[in-house]
């Protein structure tokens, strides 16, 4: 684990590849969190493969790929592509 600022990455080879990054810290109220994943679909497969019930994988406006999935207490995390 990584501290980068505002946000923590999470390396998940064995080569150090990030493969998810938490982040920022805090969200202004009514933001959900968000989870950026170097690939947004080997994040959903290993979620998947997990058996976390996660979302399609969708696009917003600026073209940017993400999915939802919801964490033990139905919060609902949004995974986007890494910036």
């Amino acid at each position: 684990m990584e501290d980068a600022g505002e946000s923590i990455s999470l390396a998940f080879s064995k080569r150090g590849e990030t493969a998810i990054i938490l982040g920022p810290r805090s969200t202004p109220t009514g933001e959900r969190p968000m989870l950026y994943a170097s690939s947004i679909e080997k994040a959903r497969d290993m979620l998947i493969s997990r058996g976390v019930s996660v979302s399609q994988i969708a696009e917003d406006r600026q073209g940017t790929r993400y999915f939802t999935m919801r964490d033990l207490e139905s919060n609902e995390l949004e995974v986007t592509e890494e910036p």
